[in-house]
């Protein structure tokens, strides 16, 4: 974990790749959201949560999709966009801006021959389906398709010390071994993307998925609010939002659990 100066740095740099994400999103006109705990952040604090390590941003789909199109040539030369068509192997099914000179990597991926910058996430808003069963049968396939697409891309076993955990990474190994890396990711695009318009969204990379289904209107409008020394969007219904992820969210949790334990990281240098 980062010790507190190091968090101040991190944040700060953080806060830099979200102030150029959002000129680019502010200019094409563009629409964006800050999510989870940065959405709480900035509603309980105006800006980060004194012990949070991340920015959480959302997207619907089709914006989504628009920014990554744009953002190779938009985006100043030390931050690169990743996600799993620009650097296959990363093993998300989401964006991250990182910045080059930098290194914040993870016990389970450290490894692996990609971008380890400092990063802010980006989550796809996905239209899902109106049915109840059937969205959990996308959801289950999804799942499935995402796990086997981060064990080809080689993430280590995040759970080595438990025997049930090194049983299933080891089949899931055997189960992928045949395929590529772009069979799992038209898999999942093809499952994340399959509907056009329906009544509720859901980000598929988010970390809630038990609590994270909404109606579209949701993601319709925005409203733009103090971050630290900026402005950026989050939901217009941002109560809504964080009553349904956190219940009573101005209230503090106890201090022994302040602190993010979001990340396992394994390397950092801020540059």
């Amino acid at each position: 974990m980062e010790t507190q100066n190091q968090l101040k740095k991190l944040q700060e740099i953080e806060l830099s790749i979200l102030y150029e994400f959002s000129k680019i999103c502010q200019k094409h006109n563009l629409t964006y959201f800050l999510v989870g705990g940065s959405c709480l952040g900035m509603i309980r604090h105006k800006g980060f949560i004194p012990w949070d390590d991340d920015i959480d941003l959302g997207m619907p789909r089709k914006d989504y999709q628009k920014f990554c199109e744009i953002a190779q040539a938009e985006l100043p030369d030390n931050l690169v966009l990743q996600n799993f068509d620009t650097e296959p192997k990363c093993g998300l099914v989401f964006g991250k801006i990182r910045k080059q000179g930098t290194v914040l990597s993870e016990d389970y991926s450290y490894h692996i021959n990609m971008n380890q910058g400092v990063w802010i996430d980006i989550f796809p808003y996905d239209f899902v389906s109106n049915n109840k069963w059937v969205r959990k049968i996308d959801y289950f396939r999804t799942l499935f398709y995402k796990n086997m697409y981060i064990i080809k891309s080689g993430y280590k076993n995040p759970h080595p010390d438990r025997i049930m955990y090194r049983i299933m990474y080891r089949i899931a190994k055997t189960i992928v071994f045949p395929f590529s890396l772009n069979f799992f990711i038209k898999k999942l695009k093809r499952n994340m993307m399959k509907y056009d318009d329906t009544e509720f969204v859901f980000p598929y990379g988010g970390a809630y998925p038990e609590k994270d289904l909404f109606t579209k209107d949701l993601i319709s409008s925005t409203i733009s609010l103090p971050f630290e020394d900026y402005y950026f969007l989050t939901f217009e219904q941002y109560e809504r939002y964080l009553k349904q992820l956190y219940g009573d969210y101005m209230v503090l949790p106890p201090e022994e659990k302040r602190q993010s334990g979001m990340h396992h990281i394994h390397q950092i240098d801020l540059g």
